[in-house]
């Protein structure tokens, strides 16, 4: 039998945790791979670990964690801990931004997208994870 069979099944909070947290790490270093990268939204030098500047978070555009946003790469981009947190998101400046970047077009899907709320099961959230850890491997490679 295979080591499936016996693996101690997961809840789907756990699973949507462990995926969540893959993803979180993945983007966070592909953003840094090449040294410091700006807050999407206010510019400030961020890294990924330590000092100087600020450590780079994960901002969600579209709000909610329970939308097909919460894990999906269009919808995020580095983020320091004041606009992140302490603004929200800083959903003004982000929505003009990423309209710039992305286009009008791209942007008014997301938004539609961004109000579905998605069923996903513990086996496709620890699919996901499984999916960032590979692709975090081949970014340290």
């Amino acid at each position: 039998m295979s080591s499936e069979f016996f693996a101690k099944k997961v809840s789907k909070t756990t699973a949507k945790k462990r995926a969540y947290i893959a993803f979180s790490i993945y983007m966070r270093t592909l953003w840094t791979k090449k040294g410091f990268v700006p807050c999407y939204t206010c510019d400030k030098h961020l890294v990924l670990k330590g000092r100087p500047g600020e450590r780079v978070m994960v901002g969600h555009w579209v709000e909610g964690h329970r939308t097909a946003t919460y894990i999906a790469e269009d919808y995020v981009r580095a983020s320091c801990y004041y606009c992140n947190i302490m603004l929200g998101g800083n959903q003004g400046e982000f929505r003009d931004r990423i309209r710039k970047e992305l286009g009008d077009k791209v942007v008014d899907k997301l938004l539609i997208d961004g109000k579905k709320t998605v069923e996903i099961s513990a086996t496709e959230y620890m699919q996901k994870a499984a999916y960032y850890k590979e692709a975090l491997l081949l970014l340290d490679k």
